[in-house]
């Protein structure tokens, strides 16, 4: 009877079961290993994670093709992470430098109206609302002249704009003035007859809360008689929009 001699290759037997010929190695501490189970084995025992350390020093006589692929990728990782970063990273030359640069008018209206315990908001660039919006800070009168959209819901929803409105003044006045032209033009007067034909003291405006969904809606009733600062006072709003209802 004769002895069959196992052949063992370059990886020789397996270190966890010493029974079979080496197929793998370890990538995290070149322990060489038979199949699957033993591999797992490993693990367990021996706590190790079978990852290489791909930022570790690895010698010129183990230095084979697998270490220069997987350096090979670990590079390419980095490259990616460091270009996902650049895309993420916002433009200095766009938006931000706008923002904070190109604009300082919008800084001191924002500053100012915090002063009034009003929080401004501002668009982004180049949207509608911000490039129409022609509310600004007058410094020589320490004063915010607003721009005031008014949407009349009894005559479809008619939309009017006052360009400028003193904070100092009351609500009552805005509305007086923006009520006035109105009867100048013939089709408009028809339109706004329910508003024209009574006293604007019987009108009612609304601020709509921002930050809510547009099918739940709210709204904050404001005074005619209170300056339009006070009135905005501990408000939140991107544009000064009142709803005029009639009663």
């Amino acid at each position: 009877m004769s002895d069959t001699k196992l052949q063992v290759g370059r990886l020789g037997l397996c270190q966890c079961c010493g029974e079979r010929q080496a197929k793998y190695r370890c990538p995290a501490c070149t322990l060489s290993t038979c199949s699957l189970e033993c591999s797992q084995q490993h693990k367990i025992d021996s706590g190790c994670t079978g990852k290489r350390d791909r930022s570790g020093f690895v010698g010129l006589k183990e230095f084979d093709d697998r270490s220069l692929l997987s350096d090979y990728r670990f590079l390419e990782e980095i490259n990616e992470t460091s270009e996902a970063v650049k895309r993420m990273k916002p433009s200095t030359t766009n938006q931000t430098k706008s923002l904070h640069n190109d604009f300082p008018h919008l800084r001191k209206l924002r500053y100012w109206a915090g002063r009034n315990q009003i929080t401004l908001y501002h668009q982004a660039e180049g949207m509608t609302r911000r490039r129409t919006n022609t509310t600004y800070f007058k410094k020589k009168s320490n004063r915010i002249f607003w721009r005031i959209e008014w949407i009349f819901k009894a005559a479809d929803s008619t939309n009017l704009v006052t360009v400028t409105f003193d904070e100092t003044k009351t609500l009552n006045m805005a509305l007086l003035q923006v009520l006035a032209p109105v009867q100048e033009q013939a089709a408009l007067a028809h339109k706004m007859r329910q508003y024209c034909r009574v006293e604007t003291k019987a009108l009612r405006l609304f601020l709509r809360v921002e930050g809510r969904q547009a099918n739940e809606p709210a709204y904050y009733e404001l005074r005619q008689e209170g300056t339009l600062v006070d009135q905005l006072a501990g408000r939140s709003l991107q544009t000064l929009m009142l709803h005029v209802l009639h009663t």
